[in-house]
């Protein structure tokens, strides 16, 4: 499991949620649970993409959003398909994104 956290600046965490799942709309992803606006586990990716570390390969994700203040802090769970698993472990640079702002955590 790859770990993410970013706080977001002087917004509230039902525009944070919005524009989440605006994203997982654009990505064709599905939505599995939700709970407004704290929470959102979705699967995403193309279930045939046999290199697991692409950023296109089946996985869930699991955002939780919590109000900071003013702030927002988002933290993004990604969990690989069980046959990827261990692929992005062993190529764990290639799995995240080096020009996010995100804090990595493993």
């Amino acid at each position: 499991m790859i770990t993410f956290e970013h706080t977001i600046p002087e917004t509230t965490t039902s525009k944070v949620y919005q524009t989440i799942e605006e994203w997982l709309r654009s990505q064709n992803a599905k939505v599995k649970q939700s709970q407004s606006p704290v929470f959102i586990e979705a699967s995403h990716g193309r279930g045939l993409q046999p290199m697991g570390w692409k950023k296109d390969a089946k996985k869930t994700i699991i955002f939780n959003i919590a109000q900071q203040d003013r702030n927002v802090l988002v933290r993004a769970e990604l969990k690989p398909a069980a046959l990827n698993a261990s692929d992005v472990r062993s190529r764990i640079d290639q799995a995240r994104d080096p020009n996010k702002q995100w804090s990595t955590h493993q």
